[in-house]
């Protein structure tokens, strides 16, 4: 599948041109925007994204935020299985930190955000 390339919330241009991604970094790319997206905002994609106001309900969950986490991921239809390898949470400032271990049709691939 190809995509556009996005950085910073802006497609990616070279020379005038965007830049396009495929396969493994379209992949990853997709997976990231996914765990950044709130779930419902995209109306074309309801079932994308993270509940973000529901996991981050003080006191904060860990373990509720690694299985939306993993539900997301998971929805991707090139993912076989996914793997938690670290996750931190700040809950001052609701962001968290993953790093991730997915067998997908690209083989073994991490995931760091």
């Amino acid at each position: 599948m190809n995509s556009f390339k996005v950085e910073n919330n802006d497609i990616v241009r070279e020379n005038g041109n965007p830049v396009k991604v495929s396969d493994k970094e379209a992949y990853l790319q997709r997976l990231k925007h996914g765990l950044k997206t709130l779930l419902g905002e995209i109306p074309w994609a309801e079932n994308l994204g993270l509940p973000w106001l529901s996991i981050f309900e003080k006191p904060i969950n860990i373990e509720r935020v690694a299985i939306e986490i993993v539900k997301v991921l998971n929805k991707d239809p090139d993912t076989t299985s996914t793997t938690i390898t670290n996750l931190e949470v700040n809950d001052k400032n609701r962001t968290f930190k993953l790093n991730a271990k997915l067998v997908s049709v690209y083989g073994s691939v991490e995931l760091n955000i």
